[in-house]
């Protein structure tokens, strides 16, 4: 399955929350996520060994809001943003099944920082 793509721009100092939701299928039907856990990582490119922000299910900055309907909700909490150093960088995000085996990777694309003005 080939993910989708989807650039952000993030406000640095400022919250972000995107809503995602999955669809697979022809017609695209939601995916049920019931169980799932999901993983997204920002790095400068792709490969690159430092992790600028690992976002996750465990970590209470992905929560799954709607599990029936595929819908997840990224969090990037103004505190966060406020630090980030960088301005393009790469992401994409997976859901695994609850298996912990299955991965499926929803999501990808590039990351831009708008540079905060008033801090």
């Amino acid at each position: 399955m080939q993910p989708g793509r989807l650039d952000l721009t993030i406000y640095a100092g400022s919250t972000r929350n995107i809503q995602v939701q999955w669809k697979g299928g022809d017609p695209a039907v939601p995916v049920d996520i019931t169980n799932y856990t999901a993983r997204m990582q920002i790095r400068k490119r792709a490969g690159d060994p430092v992790i600028i922000d690992e976002l996750t299910t465990a970590n209470s900055r992905i929560a799954i809001t709607n599990a029936a309907q595929g819908i997840l909700e990224v969090k990037f909490p103004a505190t966060t943003t406020a630090a980030y150093d960088f301005c393009v960088a790469v992401y994409d995000l997976e859901l695994v099944a609850p298996d912990t085996t299955t991965v499926y990777r929803i999501l990808e694309g590039s990351v831009t920082l708008s540079p905060e003005v008033t801090k």
